[in-house]
């Protein structure tokens, strides 16, 4: 049995509830981690945001979400952009990743430059620290923040199952819904996600009573298929974000941002010889936003950006474990 909630942030709060066939699991895994271990296993110092966890500390930013979290803040630029700063570090020290691949977004760049993210339809967000996130690059030395979603399932499922969240925000007016569909027949699975959101500005004491230009308008869906059997599973997805916000510092600037990316993730074992697990991941992006200036666009940014990772994970030598 699985609930179906219709929650809210702020003054609206209705839950509602009916059957949907679901697999609980009880394990949580670092998907970020080279070793995929659970959250207390794994030597990389880890915390892992569940589903729950994200729905109680939802934002219009990732770095919204994780800035109650010990030793992460936000860059802090209005509720449309915020980049995860840990324990100091930010901008480009800080790897952002979705699905365990590059964003490939422009927000290292500048501060008011928002993560292609979307925390409403994440699964399970994973901040790891210290020297094991050297794995994902030099980029990563002030640590890794890695959005979990179900684009691509990489566990097999049986049925019809699915979520269904709407809200609301009195403190800016804000409305936003999530949909979340699964389907499988314990071979193949399909997944589609799909997420609105809409703010105004937001409401504060004092003159004019909002802070100005702090809208934001971001629409997000993603629609994957996946395939498994006896060894592993692969599987592909196909997304889309897109996102208007206003800049609050810069009162007549807004950003139109939009990005297409296309993943692919399978992953093989073994139960015999010095190879124990195959992972492979690609994506291809295309991402591009404007710069919007009394109406007018004064700056364009666009990143076109692929990336092949492929790890192997050998037989355990002795009390020693490790990943290629």
């Amino acid at each position: 049995m699985r609930k179906l909630l219709i929650m809210g942030i702020g003054a609206m709060l209705l839950p509602v509830s009916f059957p949907l066939s679901a697999e609980i699991v009880e394990e949580v895994l670092v998907h970020a981690s080279a070793l995929r271990q659970q959250a207390g296993e794994t030597v990389t110092p880890a915390t892992v945001l569940g589903k729950d966890q994200i729905q109680n500390r939802l934002a219009t930013n990732i770095a919204d979400v994780l800035a109650t979290t010990p030793g992460v803040n936000s860059s802090g630029f209005g509720p449309g952009a915020g980049r995860p700063v840990i324990r100091g570090h930010g901008a480009a020290r800080v790897q952002t990743l979705q699905g365990g691949t590059d964003t490939f977004d422009a927000a290292t760049v500048s501060p008011d430059h928002a993560v292609s993210s979307d925390p409403f339809s994440a699964e399970a967000i994973e901040v790891l620290r210290g020297p094991a996130t050297l794995a994902h690059g030099s980029g990563a030395i002030g640590g890794v923040v890695n959005t979990v979603d179900h684009a691509i399932a990489d566990r097999p499922a049986s049925g019809l199952s699915g979520r269904v969240m709407s809200g609301a925000n009195n403190g800016n007016d804000g409305r936003y819904s999530v949909l979340a569909l699964q389907a499988g027949d314990g071979r193949w699975t399909a997944n589609i996600d799909a997420s609105l959101s809409d703010a105004g500005n937001i409401e504060i004491p004092g003159p004019g009573s909002e802070l100005a230009n702090s809208a934001v308008d971001t629409r997000a869906a993603s629609v994957g298929f996946s395939h498994h059997g006896e060894p592993g599973y692969w599987g592909f997805a196909q997304e889309r974000y897109e996102t208007v916000y206003g800049v609050p510092v810069e009162e007549d600037v807004q950003i139109d941002l939009e990005q297409t990316r296309t993943r692919f993730a399978g992953e093989w074992q073994r139960t015999s010889g010095w190879l124990e697990a195959l992972r492979v991941r690609a994506v291809n992006s295309e991402y591009r936003h404007r710069e919007i200036e009394d109406g007018e666009t004064g700056t364009e940014f666009e990143v076109r950006g692929n990336a092949l990772r492929v790890e192997l994970q050998h037989q355990p030598v002795g009390n020693s474990a490790g990943v290629v």
